[in-house]
């Protein structure tokens, strides 16, 4: 019986111009096999681990799943098909048997077709599965190079630059999914940040500086192994200035710049996300579910 495969570099490296042949709607799982490409790893010892349904030997009827592994009690599944109505019984068997379903999963960015399925096996497994409704937003690569971050209303108070690991708990400590830093600051030292710093005045010679402390961040999004923008968020008491959008700029051509489709997903009664993200150029890809599955006995 057919069953995933752990997918090697090379194997990795010839599903890139099929799943750019299908783009937009191939993004966000491109942006995960890139960034996998460029680390040269991809190994289930791994925080991310890649494996094609037989080995994605036909790339026609191309079935992906990445699994990413966290230090706290949440697992991460994302998963693609050319078209999830083809999905057979025998592929969702396979993909039945690649999860624990004795553990709580998170599956991100779910198209409604195969979101039938995953409802159907946890009802299988004894356990409980809820959705919650996202746009799947995207960003043309072409348009995310164009962004113009020179921004002269703000140059004498704040700049935009690259976080550092120093930032990483402040950071995690406004995600929704963040638990102590530590994957964070992998994050941050890994893959693509924005973030925006005060500025200070020098009494003495007037010059302003920012020394990148967590004291000077105000607005800040990371680029997360999920292939996403994610974690956006600006101090309450900066808002309303234009700093958030400056932030998504930034780190959208950042992404861009790195070889990476500026993606995001936007839950559906965030309406004042929504209208930044597409204040920014955002376009609407479609609407998929993120799905939460608790296993039989928990909470």
């Amino acid at each position: 019986m057919k069953k995933f495969e752990l997918l090697t570099i090379e194997t990795l490296s010839k599903i890139r111009p099929v799943l750019e042949s299908k783009l937009p709607i191939s993004g966000m799982m491109l942006n995960i096999i890139n960034a996998a490409v460029k680390s040269s790893k991809n190994s289930e010892e791994g925080l991310r681990t890649i494996y094609g349904y037989d080995g994605a030997v036909n790339l026609d009827t191309l079935f992906i799943v990445t699994l990413f592994k966290r230090t706290n009690d949440k697992q991460f599944t994302v998963m693609y098909t050319h078209d999830d109505d083809a999905v057979t019984t025998e592929m969702l068997t396979a993909f039945s048997e690649l999860h624990d379903w004795s553990k709580p999963y998170v599956f991100g960015a779910i198209p409604e077709a195969f979101s039938v399925h995953l409802e159907k096996i946890a009802i299988e497994k004894g356990g409980s599965i809820s959705r919650n409704l996202c746009a799947d937003m995207y960003l043309p690569m072409e348009d995310a190079l164009k962004l113009d971050l020179n921004k002269m209303d703000f140059k004498d108070e704040f700049e935009v630059d690259k976080l550092t690991e120093e930032n990483a708990l402040k950071v995690d400590s406004h995600w929704k999914y963040g638990k102590g830093g530590e994957f964070m600051a992998e994050v941050i030292k890994s893959s693509v940040s924005a973030g925006v710093f005060k500025r200070k005045t020098d009494p003495n010679t007037g010059e302003t500086s920012s020394s990148r402390a967590n004291e000077d961040l105000v607005s800040w999004i990371v680029f997360i192994e999920l292939g996403t923008l994610n974690a956006l968020y600006t101090s309450e008491d900066h808002r309303r200035r234009g700093l958030a959008q400056w932030t998504l700029e930034a780190g959208s051509k950042w992404a861009a710049e790195a070889g990476f489709i500026p993606m995001c997903e936007i839950e559906e009664y965030n309406v004042q996300s929504r209208s930044l993200v597409e204040k920014v150029g955002y376009k609407l890809l479609h609407n998929v579910n993120w799905m939460y599955y608790v296993p039989s006995g928990e909470n």
